[in-house]
């Protein structure tokens, strides 16, 4: 942000766009979701080949006991199956007889099938799939996340807002008071008013005058609340203009007639918005990741049965030298059992596995029920507002023109000092009350949009949103 930009008016849309812009709690949402995608990332390397190779050599009392090694390709795929394939070449004075091989080396491929524990799934597949799946826990968490900066920022904005109105007020009643005690000073010094008026004018002066520096700090500190939200693009901490002032703002019976299908329950509106929230998604996706983690503690109740079956070549597959070798003389098979005797382990693993995806289930019915209660409560509540903003604007004007009806008197010598400071004291009130409510009916309908997940929606937005559905 520009700190020479000749700004007067700052409305909240483009205050916001500053904070999703450039504010660091946003750049901390994203990184929910980056390391999401990281750790998904992470979990795929389990299924990178590896290369590797060994060599040893034995040499005692001059003897050349053995001499043996060669490069080796590992692949755990992801159905499942091990597969293994290398070269090894041996020679030496004292090779074991298993260790034997032809003098130009011997190739090896084999492979291995799990038929029992771990057949449908592992380890390195179930944390694959509970990997995918957080990475929409990541996505909701970041939306949430900048949700939750944008309401709060938004709440500070309308708090501005408010307090730039009521000082204005405040303002507006020490400017009167101090032309109530400067007139009243000219009547009593011409004779034709009292001390006491001059004294009640004098003491309505010095007190507004408090009020008004009152409600100047509290401004301040509002005004300091909203810049905290507003950073430069190099993540240093930026500031409004000296001269900025919120902008004014009318919500219209209109705008918030969309709220009317939330406030009667509409459940095609509800349902639908719940469907694409925030919420949903993050305990759709956590779902997801602990039925892949149920799935594989069930499967670590099965024995296990690994078998590998490997041929060997003296030469390279596909080389001039290659042709079909007799598979029945060279060849190795394994296969490998066991089974734990009581289970408890995989047991208690298992049990907490559905427990949690049990709590899991309880969270999201409660989430639900409670975000539903609170759209509908806030929807209900959102023409209310409006039609305490509109009456409390009638108030005002009512105020004024009892006011001046009640000056007119004054001058005529039909009406006192004390009832038109009264009078001015009710419209003042009326202005408070007034400022109070716009900037409610405005932080109440950020709420709302809050609650649908969706904070940077338009009123427009959210009209087309509901035709769609």
């Amino acid at each position: 942000m520009d700190a020479g930009a000749q700004l007067h008016a700052v409305d909240e849309g483009w205050f916001l766009e500053q904070v999703r812009a450039n504010h660091p709690l946003m750049r901390r949402a994203a990184t929910l979701q980056e390391i999401a995608e990281a750790r998904e990332l992470e979990a795929r390397g389990a299924f990178d080949p590896t290369v590797g190779a060994t060599w040893k050599d034995k040499m005692y009392a001059g003897t050349a006991y053995e001499t043996q090694g060669g490069p080796e390709l590992r692949w755990e795929t992801p159905v499942g199956i091990g597969v293994q394939a290398g070269w090894n070449t041996a020679q030496g004075e004292r090779l074991d007889a298993s260790d034997y091989v032809p003098e130009g080396g011997l190739w090896s491929l084999a492979g291995t099938v799990r038929l029992g524990r771990g057949m449908w799934t592992d380890k390195r597949r179930a944390t694959l799939a509970k990997a995918q799946a957080m990475v929409g826990v990541g996505e909701a968490e970041r939306v949430l996340a900048e949700n939750d900066v944008l309401l709060n920022a938004s709440a500070d904005y309308w708090r501005w807002y408010e307090m730039f109105l009521v000082v204005e007020v405040a303002r507006e009643a020490e400017e009167l008071a101090n032309d109530r005690l400067m007139w009243s000073r000219e009547r009593l010094g011409s004779g034709e008013g009292a001390a006491i008026d001059t004294l009640e004018a004098h003491w309505n002066w010095v007190t507004r005058r408090a009020e008004r520096a009152a409600n100047e700090g509290k401004w301040v500190k509002a005004r300091a609340n909203v810049d905290r939200w507003l950073w430069a693009k190099d993540w240093t901490p930026a500031a409004l203009p000296e001269e900025a002032i919120p902008a004014p703002s009318r919500m219209t019976a209109e705008e918030i007639m969309p709220t009317q299908l939330w406030a009667e329950g509409d459940p095609l509106a509800v349902d639908a918005i719940w469907a694409t929230h925030p919420y949903h998604q993050f305990y759709t996706s956590k779902g997801e990741a602990l039925g892949a983690d149920v799935r594989f503690r069930r499967e670590m109740l099965k024995p296990q049965i690994d078998g590998t079956f490997g041929v060997f070549s003296p030469v390279l597959p596909g080389s001039e030298e290659w042709a079909t070798p007799n598979w029945d003389a060279n060849h190795r098979m394994e296969l490998k059992v066991s089974m734990p005797l009581f289970l408890r382990s995989e047991r208690g693993a298992l049990n907490v596995a559905k427990l949690s995806q049990e709590q899991t289930m309880l969270d999201v019915q409660d989430v639900q029920a409670t975000w539903k209660a609170l759209v509908r409560g806030t929807a209900q509540r959102l023409p209310l507002l409006r039609e305490q903003q509109v009456n409390t604007q009638r108030a005002v004007d009512l105020a004024r023109q009892l006011l001046a009806a009640e000056q007119t008197k004054f001058e005529l010598g039909e009406s006192s000092l004390f009832v038109v400071n009264s009078r001015e004291n009710a419209l003042l009130k009326a202005q408070k009350t007034h400022a109070e409510a716009t900037a409610e009916l405005h932080m109440a309908w950020r709420s709302w949009l809050w609650h649908l997940g969706q904070t940077d929606f338009e009123p427009a937005d959210v009209s087309r949103l509901l035709l769609s559905r």
